[in-house]
């Protein structure tokens, strides 16, 4: 009766434990790729791995996975950030890397539903279309969130130049690379599995 009136909510308890288990992993390597960083002293945001694993989430996983996954991992940062300071407006002043996580959701949906379409037969094309989403759902929101933490916990007002200098410039190259090794790597694993 169920599948007759809702066929796309419907699910078995396998998939559904299927689907636990994935977003589980998912925020596993989120916090693990979190934990390889490197600090760098002009900004309070580090290097680290996560966009690597934030878009094979978003190359192989259905839109709602990637969303549930991401989701799960940002309130897992907030829970903890929380935790530690009981007190939200502190929390929200050390967590200078909150407009990211935030885009880390945006992004891994939108990969995802890329995903859904045909896909590219182009790299190059591939990998400037994520780039596109990757600039327009995790930096611009790294960026506003950063700018709106400067004048919160600094109490200093970014200059475009320095805000650019901070939230996007050091990590762009970095992230391309990353998103070249995600495509790379989800298109080896297909065709491993489809042989």
């Amino acid at each position: 009766m169920l599948k007759k009136i809702f066929p796309v909510v419907a699910i078995t308890q396998h998939s559904a434990l299927s689907f636990f288990i994935k977003s589980i992993l998912g925020i596993f390597f989120l916090s693990l790729s979190s934990q390889i960083n490197i600090p760098l002293p002009f900004t309070p945001v580090p290097l680290n791995l996560q966009t690597l694993v934030v878009t094979i989430i978003g190359l192989t996983a259905s839109p709602v996975l990637a969303v549930t996954t991401t989701i799960g991992y940002t309130l897992l940062i907030l829970g903890k950030s929380l935790s530690l300071s009981l007190n939200v407006f502190t929390a929200l002043t050390t967590l200078s890397t909150l407009g990211y996580l935030l885009g880390f959701i945006l992004f891994s949906f939108c990969v995802s539903q890329l995903n859904l379409l045909k896909k590219p037969k182009n790299l190059f094309y591939h990998v400037a279309l994520i780039a596109v989403c990757h600039c327009l759902l995790i930096y611009l929101p790294g960026a506003l969130y950063l700018h709106y933490w400067f004048s919160l916990s600094q109490h200093e007002v970014l200059s475009v130049a320095n805000l650019l200098t901070m939230s996007v410039t050091p990590f762009l190259f970095g992230d391309i690379f990353k998103i070249v090794t995600a495509l790379l790597l989800c298109k080896r694993y297909m065709k491993s599995t489809h042989s």
